[in-house]
């Protein structure tokens, strides 16, 4: 499996809508030998996913706040909570954590094996 989220992501939402078809019955210009999996065909849905999911809810944020994590600084570890972010301090605490992971997930490369119009 790749490591690329949107990648993953693609391959779930595939396996999971239970559809056989292969590229070449959906899409020819898409290079994907017959009998391969057509996962690429999902990477936009996979991608929109992932933006909608960039913003937290509430509850999502209290979850994380509730839990212990480790922080390092100047060579030393520390147990902590991650604090609640409110509106006026929108940049230190779960929210922020979270958005730059779903960035992050959001800037990877996807392989040439997930790109449409790409010879494999």
């Amino acid at each position: 499996m790749s490591d690329s989220m949107i990648e993953r992501l693609a391959q779930a939402i595939w396996e999971a809508s239970g559809q056989p078809y292969r590229a070449t019955d959906v899409v020819p210009s898409m290079k994907i030998k017959e009998g391969e999996p057509d996962w690429q065909r999902f990477i936009a849905l996979a991608r929109a996913i992932l933006v909608v999911m960039r913003e937290p809810t509430d509850h999502m944020v209290r979850a994380a706040a509730s839990q212990d994590v480790m922080f390092s600084a100047e060579g030393n570890s520390y147990i902590g909570r991650i604090a609640i972010e409110y509106s006026s301090d929108r940049d230190k605490g779960a929210d922020t954590l979270y958005r730059a992971m779903i960035d992050a997930a959001l800037a990877e490369e996807i392989s040439a094996a997930g790109l449409p119009n790409q010879e494999l």
